[in-house]
């Protein structure tokens, strides 16, 4: 969709250029990144909706993302525990004295 007419800019190419290694954050900063120069500034206010939607997009990617890392760690830990009481309980030495530990002993 075309969002400003006199530069002839799309919705598309403007979230291209937040993507891009430029990363502007301001509408002019977009202008400068896709080569042109705002000229009424109706569009100003569209170019900052989208500018925003992608920023608010990333965070939540970043917290998604760290939620997903803290949950892999959790399960990285009880493997590594439920591992280490399943070498303690073959080799009946357990502190509980457990059924499972009086088998391995017997």
């Amino acid at each position: 969709m075309i969002i400003c007419s006199c530069n002839a800019i799309s919705d598309t190419s403007v979230k291209a250029s937040i993507h891009s290694e430029k990363c502007p954050r301001t509408p002019g900063a977009v202008y400068r990144c896709l080569g042109c120069k705002p000229c009424c500034g109706r569009c100003f206010v569209t170019v900052r909706a989208i500018i925003d939607e992608a920023m608010s997009q990333a965070g939540e990617t970043a917290a998604v993302a760290e939620t997903n890392m803290t949950v892999a760690r959790l399960d990285e830990h009880r493997h590594m525990h439920a591992h280490e009481t399943a070498h303690v309980h073959e080799a009946g030495a357990c502190a509980d004295n457990c059924e499972a530990c009086a088998a391995a002993a017997a």
